[in-house]
C-alpha cells in the first residue's frame, strides 16, 4: 500500500480524533501526506502548550495558526486552512472547537493567465492521450488515461475530484458523477454528457479494476490512485504529441485548463443557441463546484477575449456581470 495509507501515531489530547480524520479523509480517497506532516506538528505544539482537555480553545488555534516569520502567505493560508478542516470535524463530533478565520494571510494575487483550448487542439490532444503507449509498469494507463482526460474535459472537472473516485460515486445507468466532499467541502451531482458516459461504460466493460462500491475507478499499478505529478508528466507528453507548445514553468497550458475551457466551451455554445446566459451562470457555477457566482463570471470575459467579435454583444447584454480584464 501506499505511504498514505498508514496514519501516524499522535499522542496529544485530540490524538484519537487526529486519527479518526485521517482515516476518514483516506477511506475518500485522498492521500493527505502533507496534511499529514502538517497535522504532527499540531500534535506536538497541543502537547507543548499542556493542554489536557478534549478541546480546541481560540487561544490555542490562535497560537497556532499565527504567522511564522519566514512562513511564505500561501504555506500559511493552507496550514490556516487544514486546521478550519480539523475544527469542522470536531465540531462535528460534538467537541468544543474554534473555527479560524476563513483568510489569515493577505490574498493571493492570480496572474496567470488561463489557456484555453481550440475545439481542434483539445480532439487533438484527446487523440495523442488515447495513442500514449503502455508501459510495463503501468499496462493498464493506454486505457485509463482516456478516460480521465474525457472526464476532465467533458465534465470540467478538477483532476483532485477524479483521481479518487471510487466507484459508488459512478451512477452508469443515468449517467452522473456523485461528488463528496469536494472543494469548499461541497457534494454535488455532476451530469456527464451522453458521449463521455459510453466512454466510462466501455471503460467499465473492460474489467480492469474490481467494481466494488469502494474500488478505484481509475487505480494505479500499486493499487493507490494515480498521483497528480504523474498524471501530468503524461499530459506534457500527450501536448508535446499534440503539437501544442509549452510556455514552461507557470505558463501551460496545464491540465487545470481543461476546466476552464470546458466552461469558456459552453458559455460558447449557449451563446450560438440563443440560450441566456445571465440565467445560466447560477447553472454553471453549481454544476462546476463554485462557491458563489462570480468565480464563474471570468469565464464570460474570456469567452468575449477568444471571440473579439462577441465583445460588444456580451457588454451589450451582459456587461452588469462580465467583470473587466483586472478581476481575472
Amino acid at each position: 500500500m501506499r505511504e498514505y495509507s498508514v496514519i501516524p501515531t499522535f499522542r496529544g489530547p485530540l490524538a484519537a480524533y487526529l486519527t479518526k480524520f485521517l482515516a476518514e479523509k483516506h477511506a475518500v480517497g485522498f492521500r493527505y501526506r502533507i496534511q499529514t506532516t502538517i497535522l504532527q506538528a499540531f500534535d506536538r505544539f497541543l502537547q507543548e502548550t499542556g493542554l489536557t482537555d478534549v478541546a480546541l480553545p481560540q487561544s490555542c488555534v490562535e497560537a497556532w495558526t499565527a504567522k511564522r516569520a519566514s512562513e511564505q502567505p500561501a504555506t500559511h493560508e493552507y496550514r490556516v486552512s487544514l486546521t478550519r478542516e480539523v475544527a469542522r470535524y470536531l465540531q462535528r463530533q460534538g467537541i468544543e472547537a474554534y473555527v479560524p478565520a476563513a483568510r489569515m494571510s493577505p490574498q493571493r494575487v492570480y496572474t496567470y493567465q488561463p489557456y484555453i483550448f481550440t475545439s481542434t487542439e483539445v480532439q487533438t490532444l484527446l487523440t495523442a492521450v488515447e495513442e500514449l503507449p503502455p508501459h510495463h509498469s503501468t499496462p493498464y494507463r493506454h486505457q485509463i488515461l482516456p478516460v480521465i482526460f474525457q472526464i476532465l474535459y467533458g465534465c470540467g472537472l478538477r483532476l483532485g475530484e477524479v483521481l479518487p473516485l471510487r466507484w459508488r460515486a459512478v451512477d452508469l445507468a443515468h449517467g452522473i458523477l456523485v461528488l463528496r466532499d469536494a472543494k469548499g467541502h461541497q457534494d454535488r451531482l455532476v451530469p456527464m454528457a451522453a458521449s463521455v458516459t459510453q466512454y466510462v461504460q466501455q471503460y467499465a466493460r473492460l474489467n480492469i479494476t474490481s467494481h466494488a462500491p469502494d474500488a478505484l475507478v481509475f487505480p494505479a499499478p500499486d493499487g493507490g490512485p494515480y498521483s497528480g505529478v504523474r498524471i501530468y508528466a503524461l499530459f506534457r507528453r500527450a501536448l508535446w504529441a499534440a503539437g501544442i507548445s509549452h510556455g514552461g514553468r507557470g505558463r501551460g497550458p496545464r491540465i487545470h485548463d481543461l476546466r476552464h475551457t470546458f466552461a469558456v466551451h459552453r458559455l460558447m455554445a449557449w451563446y450560438r443557441a440563443g440560450v441566456d446566459i445571465n440565467a445560466m451562470l447560477p447553472v454553471l457555477a453549481t454544476y462546476m463546484g463554485h462557491r458563489s457566482i462570480q468565480g464563474t463570471q471570468r469565464y464570460l470575459r474570456l469567452t468575449a477575449e477568444l471571440y473579439p467579435d462577441l465583445i460588444t454583444t456580451l457588454d451589450l447584454n451582459y456587461g452588469h456581470v462580465v467583470p473587466g480584464k483586472d478581476a481575472q
